[in-house]
């Protein structure tokens, strides 16, 4: 259990970070980004973000933190729902054998169920990927900025995470509309599990995104807006865009600022956002309930349930119910971390997230796992050898105090350790010399008893052509190739059935297998089998190995 985390959020439009102690957040800062260069930043390797966070790290009042969770909306991510009648250890194997065949293998896998069966092993298993190269530039991030890596979760993963717990939660009625800044989420679920769960590219950024669109042309109609404009007036903008859509939200009705129209002005850019948002739901359980009844209820849940006439712009649109998450409520739009929100969930589990990691970070945190392994071994090897020299002191001062009160038998004590130590090094030599005869010769196999009475055993019905001995992998064996002849082919058989028994009834054989047999005539009046016979030994141990050390009492 994780005693404090530190949380990194990375989306377009803000870099925030918190440190959160004991499921209390400690501190949070952020900084906000220009989201028209977010395609810019990941294509130079988030270099360009450095001097961001190093600026957020340095307002921290502690200089010492804890590995960094990083949420970050992914341009790469590869995201799969599956259902398995499977344990929870076989459905993530299953869920990543049919992504890899999707994404290859040059990409990090990972899964989370979205909803388990209480009562067999049905479950809903989302299984993500993102590429290596996209994780190793956040690893990199953190590195250049002295932060070591826990885990990588991208935000789309995380959300539909979130949407589906509050699914799971609500009544069967009830479908969830997740909206977040920059992926929205459906899901439905009923008594039967999880039924529907989609996510979309499109969050209330699009809508601010809107707002600014609407406030730029107005600048350009008052011939206040330059060509080039740059960061700074952009970011003015987007935080103004922000606080008026948080403020005034959808303007249905007649509503002015500054001595503008937001209907006139802003709502027409804003009405395709909201229809697409409309279809996306409409979709999804037209598609994704394959003819069952639709829920009753919308639950519109996530940061952008905020925003105010978003309900009812909705529900103009969909024939549904459309209820607003009490946490909504509590939604800022400068929030880093708050209940509801995806992290929170591992503020409140306090655990560190199972997100995705490079292969260079999973390399760092199995060195260092070994290095804590070999400092407690360290450790536990000084304080018994501490233990063990304080032990032998105390038997040592014994000793003497002994030999001193008895100093007359001193020499006699002396000449019996030499002799016991010379005792000692022929033991020693002796164990040496035991254990390499054992190690170069293991045991010994009966070959003479064998083939001495092998010759008694043949006669004019066994003829053998070929006898060879072999001695592989701890099993000695005989090999016999030669013929079973008689009048006829069942005589011949039967002769060949005799000499067999004979050979398993004679000492030293362990077990006889016959091989391949062949028909074959001999002459114009005589039968025959070629036959190929094993003829397993038994091996005797060395009488050497009384003499090792295992073998004394």
């Amino acid at each position: 259990m994780a005693q404090s985390q530190l949380i990194i959020n990375l989306v377009p439009n803000m870099l925030s970070v918190c440190l959160v102690s004991k499921n209390q957040v400690v501190q949070e800062e952020h900084l906000e980004l220009d989201p028209s260069h977010w395609d810019e930043t990941w294509a130079d390797g988030i270099l360009r973000l450095d001097q961001p966070l190093r600026q957020i790290l340095s307002r921290f009042t502690s200089n010492k933190f804890p590995r960094a969770t990083v949420y970050y909306h992914s341009p790469t991510l590869n995201q799969q729902v599956y259902s398995f009648d499977l344990s929870p250890t076989d459905a993530h194997d299953a869920g990543v054998a049919k992504i890899r065949e999707t994404v290859g293998y040059n990409c990090a896998v990972e899964s989370t169920p979205l909803w388990i069966s209480p009562s067999s092993n049905e479950s809903s298993m989302l299984v993500y990927a993102d590429k290596e190269e996209q994780l190793r530039a956040l690893f990199g991030w953190l590195n250049r900025c002295h932060l070591k890596s826990a885990s990588f979760i991208p935000m789309s993963t995380a959300i539909m995470s979130t949407a589906a717990s509050i699914a799971t939660r609500s009544d069967e009625d009830t479908a969830v509309f997740y909206l977040g800044s920059d992926v929205s989420v459906i899901a439905f679920s009923n008594s039967l599990g999880l039924q529907v769960i989609r996510s979309a590219q499109i969050g209330y950024r699009t809508l601010i995104e809107s707002y600014m669109q609407a406030l730029q042309a107005l600048d350009q109609s008052s011939g206040d807006d330059d060509q080039e404009e740059d960061t700074e007036c952009g970011l003015e903008r987007c935080k103004k865009s922000t606080s008026m859509l948080f403020e005034h939200g959808i303007p249905l009705g007649d509503s002015k600022v500054d001595g503008v129209d937001l209907r006139k002005a802003v709502l027409p850019i804003l009405a395709p956002v909201l229809q697409r948002m409309c279809i996306e739901i409409k979709q999804t359980f037209r598609f994704g309930l394959n003819g069952q009844p639709m829920p009753q209820n919308l639950l519109l849940c996530g940061p952008g349930a905020q925003i105010p006439l978003l309900s009812k712009s909705l529900s103009q649109h969909i024939e549904m119910h459309i209820k607003i998450s009490p946490a909504a409520k509590t939604y800022s739009p400068s929030a880093i971390v708050e209940p509801g929100m995806p992290e929170w969930d591992i503020i409140e589990s306090q655990s560190e997230a199972f997100g995705l990691l490079p292969e260079a970070a999973n390399e760092e945190l199995l060195r260092n796992k070994l290095s804590r392994l070999a400092i407690a071994g360290a450790v536990s090897a000084g304080v018994f050898l501490g233990a063990e020299y304080g032990m032998t002191t105390i038997q040592q001062q014994s000793l003497t105090k002994t030999m001193q009160a008895d100093a007359n038998r001193l020499s006699a004590v002396s000449t019996f350790n030499q002799q016991v130590e010379s005792v000692a090094q022929f033991t020693n030599l002796m164990n040496d010399v035991s254990g390499l005869v054992v190690e170069t010769v293991k045991q010994t196999p009966q070959w003479h008893s064998v083939l001495s009475d092998l010759a008694s055993l043949t006669s004019e019905s066994i003829r053998i052509e070929e006898i060879r001995g072999d001695d592989a992998n701890g099993e000695s064996r005989i090999g016999i190739n030669g013929l079973a002849v008689s009048v006829t082919e069942g005589k011949a058989t039967k002769e060949l059935n005799e000499f067999i028994s004979s050979l398993e009834k004679m000492e030293g054989v362990e077990k006889v297998t016959l091989g391949a047999t062949t028909r074959i005539g001999i002459g114009n009046d005589m039968w025959g089998r070629q036959l190929e016979l094993h003829v397993y030994l038994v091996s005797t141990p060395l009488s050497y190995t009384v003499f090792l050390p295992e073998n004394k009492n």
